[in-house]
């Protein structure tokens, strides 16, 4: 029987499926950093490890907004993988529900399996959404942003890693959000964490996709037997860095918060 997590109906933002940009440049050939501390497997090709230096760059992109007070590359000497330079989302006090300060997204990285790990902060004030949804980072299947990280908690109340679905075969227009069923996974506020996935797509139609995840080093995911396309294609498509905060249900933060990225290392396997 596939082993599924929480479904919650109607939390699917249907602004991730606007239009995106266009990257105008060529993508450059990077070579692969040295593999200490992560949980990639063997096998996998190297795509991206990005370190927010610069952008556009390594075939990533500004895909909705712009690069300056709401999304911005700065400096910070605290950064653990690849200082100085990390990649900053402002929310102001009175931001919209439902929408993120902006969008960098990579070109199409192909293969039915796929690595990411990303080493991300939130502010030590950050206020997480009513919904319990606040995404940082995607990834398109079939067309569609059908996967994100998601840091899993409500108001200043503990939050915790959570691989989810949404717009998939497990729940059409929905989020299914698989939680920690090995570790605590548990997210801290102001401190930089690393979150890792492998990712391996269905055959479509068929529910024998999975997942593994784990946050700071320690396993704390592991669900078999997924049904995440039914029909099209089951080849990994663009990657990207986009927190949206919530659902789309009035609210706002009443404090002014950030999200920062400090890397971004993505792999593939056929």
């Amino acid at each position: 029987m596939p082993t599924q997590g929480l479904l919650h109906p109607g939390w699917f933002n249907q602004a991730i499926l606007g239009p995106r940009g266009v990257p105008s440049y060529a993508s450059p050939i990077e070579s692969a950093p040295a593999g200490t501390g992560s949980n990639e497997p063997a096998g996998f090709t190297f795509i991206t490890s990005q370190s927010w230096d610069s952008i556009p760059s390594n075939g990533w992109y500004v895909d909705i907004g712009t690069l300056g007070n709401n999304m911005d590359l700065i400096t910070d000497g605290t950064a653990p993988e690849s200082p100085s330079g990390i990649l900053r989302y402002a929310f102001s006090a009175s931001f919209d529900d439902g929408g993120a300060a902006g969008s960098i997204e990579h070109t199409i990285i192909g293969g039915t399996k796929v690595y990411r790990r990303i080493v991300f902060r939130h502010s030590a004030n950050w206020v997480a959404h009513n919904t319990g949804t606040n995404k940082m980072a995607f990834i398109w299947l079939n067309n569609s942003p059908m996967f994100f990280f998601n840091a899993n908690g409500t108001g200043a109340g503990e939050m915790v890693g959570d691989l989810t679905f949404q717009n998939s075969g497990m729940g059409i227009g929905g989020e299914i959000h698989f939680l920690p069923n090995l570790g605590s996974g548990t997210l801290a506020r102001g401190e930089w964490h690393t979150f890792e996935t492998v990712i391996q797509s269905n055959t479509v139609g068929v529910a024998d996709g999975w997942i593994l995840g784990w946050i700071d080093g320690i396993a704390t995911h592991d669900y078999q037997d997924l049904l995440m396309v039914t029909t099209g294609s089951n080849t990994w498509e663009y990657v990207s860095v986009y927190p949206i905060w919530g659902g789309d249900n009035g609210s706002t933060p009443g404090v002014d918060m950030t999200w920062d990225i400090d890397h971004d290392y993505v792999s593939n396997h056929a």
